[in-house]
């Protein structure tokens, strides 16, 4: 079975059932695809904006109208001629009438322009959707790590919580055969109080990180594939941060997204401006008569007409003049509204990418940390056993392993959401990159 149908058959299960227990990055994502409320609506907006281009062009295309009416006419005469009796005729006329009418615009620069606007708008929608779609991948990875962060949390406040308790009960016992003070037991009881406060707050944050799982995906998940510990952190090519500026400006959906904004509002300018033109139409129309009378004979007329029509607007009350102002003043928004999508990218993506090489090099730091605290704290152990150490001492070292774990494991979280949003800066996220990011999970 290859990979897409393993995929298609999890998928159909998952939308089958909604627990999952186990399940990694790829396969939430899929089902993300398919429920998530945000990325159905940008769908459908995406959709509308399609139908409204197929609106906008209608007026310029020909028009073909037919009908047929049929009516029938019951006539009753009656004469009073002097000193005869009265003379009464009656009599019914049946007609048909077929009428078939071509029209086609020959010149209307307005409808033109209006059109050429809803296609940009139809483009605009369409560059918006794509970001949508990069907005879920973004958003698949962020909710999926929040949760994995929330879990390391608890894995580490609960072993913190273990590793005090311990240290509780052996403060405890020293105190009883005279090794050691009742402060230090305090000191102890209260170490243990606030870490199993800690450790009630980050089961919590597990609940409430799953739950924004749950209302994206509609699914609720027992477990979740977790990352390796010894990832090899490297900047993405190219590894220069003027060459992803200059892809942000051009491949940036919002940048994008913006511009056919910009010419949409410059072709409604135009369009109104046009309504101060002529315009000019013209018809062809074709009738068949025919009427049955029972007092005469039959007729038969056909007729073919055709007209070309001219029309000039002299005065409006100014509304067209008002109409333009309007649009110019979007316009002008429009343009304002594009420069700052451009700087706002610009920022953004020099801010993600020195981000990243920062948190590379706070990784390598961190993972160091990791193992010299963890040899800190073997020493502590072994020194308080020869009573060089304190409980103190101990706790200490346990604590500062405990934050240098969950440094660690941030900066792998941070490391993947900052790669992700370089990409997105420079409209390169794609589902490639789900891809790539699962084959770094284990399972649990």
């Amino acid at each position: 079975m290859n990979t897409q149908t393993q995929r298609a058959w999890l998928l159909l299960c998952y939308l089958v059932s909604p627990t999952v227990l186990a399940a990694n990055l790829a396969d939430i994502y899929q089902i993300a695809t398919a429920n998530d409320p945000t990325i159905l609506q940008a769908k459908a907006s995406q959709l509308q904006a399609h139908e409204y281009t197929n609106q906008m062009r209608a007026p310029l295309l020909p028009q073909l109208a037919v009908s047929d009416t049929a009516s029938k006419t019951h006539t009753s005469l009656t004469s009073e001629p002097a000193a005869v009796t009265d003379v009464t005729s009656s009599g019914s006329t049946t007609a048909n009438t077929y009428t078939g009418t071509y029209s086609q615009t020959v010149f209307d620069l307005s409808s033109w322009q209006t059109y050429r606007a809803s296609r940009n708008n139809e483009a605009q929608a369409n560059a918006i959707y794509r970001a949508a779609e990069q907005s879920l991948i973004q958003r698949t990875i962020q909710l999926y790590v929040s949760v994995l962060n929330a879990e390391d949390v608890v894995r580490f406040t609960t072993a913190k919580k273990r590793a005090i308790k311990r240290e509780l009960d052996q403060a405890r016992q020293r105190y009883e055969v005279g090794l050691d003070t009742q402060t230090s037991v305090y000191e102890a009881e209260a170490a243990y109080a606030s870490a199993t406060a800690s450790t009630i707050a980050a089961q919590n944050a597990v609940s409430d990180a799953r739950e924004q799982l749950r209302e994206m995906t509609g699914r609720t998940y027992r477990q979740l594939a977790i990352f390796k510990r010894d990832m090899s952190l490297a900047l993405p090519a190219p590894a220069n941060i003027e060459a992803w500026v200059n892809k942000a400006k051009i491949n940036n959906l919002s940048v994008i997204a913006a511009q056919f904004a910009t010419a949409e509002a410059e072709d409604t300018v135009k369009a109104e401006r046009a309504k101060h033109l002529p315009t000019v139409s013209a018809s062809l129309s074709y009738s068949h008569a025919t009427s049955d009378n029972e007092r005469s004979a039959d007729t038969t007329t056909k007729a073919t007409s055709g007209s070309v029509t001219l029309s000039l607007p002299i005065f409006s009350g100014g509304s067209v003049m008002a109409a333009v102002r309007s649009a110019q003043y979007a316009y002008q928004s429009q343009l304002a509204s594009l420069e700052s999508s451009l700087r706002q990218a610009i920022i953004q993506t020099r801010q993600d990418y020195l981000g990243l090489t920062a948190i590379i090099s706070q990784a390598k730091a961190d993972k160091q940390t990791v193992k010299s605290q963890l040899s800190a704290l073997k020493g502590a152990e072994a020194e308080l056993e020869v009573g060089t150490k304190t409980v103190l001492d101990v706790l200490d070292a346990q604590q500062k392993l405990f934050e240098a774990q969950t440094n660690y494991a941030n900066d792998i979280y941070s490391y993947i959401l900052d790669y992700a949003n370089l990409l997105q800066d420079t409209g390169e996220l794609k589902p490639e990159f789900i891809d790539m990011v699962n084959n770094w999970l284990v399972p649990a």
